[in-house]
């Protein structure tokens, strides 16, 4: 679970998920956008995806400025 500092500051608004260009990414993201923070291991059950491939996805996703990292493979997404 992430911890609470990585609450948006308009959590309630809408976000609109942008395409990330893979069908892994755009899995990816979606689940990310869906709350404030979620976990590596959220990520991979939730999009039903091999934790490698998050992990190489994740990596693209923070190249582009869609994800980052805040600690303890926790992902907001980027504003």
């Amino acid at each position: 679970v992430c911890s609470s500092d990585l609450v948006f500051e308009n959590e309630s608004a809408q976000r609109e998920v942008p395409d990330a260009g893979s069908e892994a990414g755009n899995a990816i993201l979606a689940a990310i956008y869906k709350g404030s923070g979620i976990h590596m291991d959220e990520i991979a059950e939730t999009t039903g995806l091999d934790i490698d491939t998050v992990l190489e996805t994740m990596t693209e996703l923070e190249v582009m400025g869609y994800a980052e990292n805040r600690g303890g493979l926790c992902y907001p997404a980027n504003k």
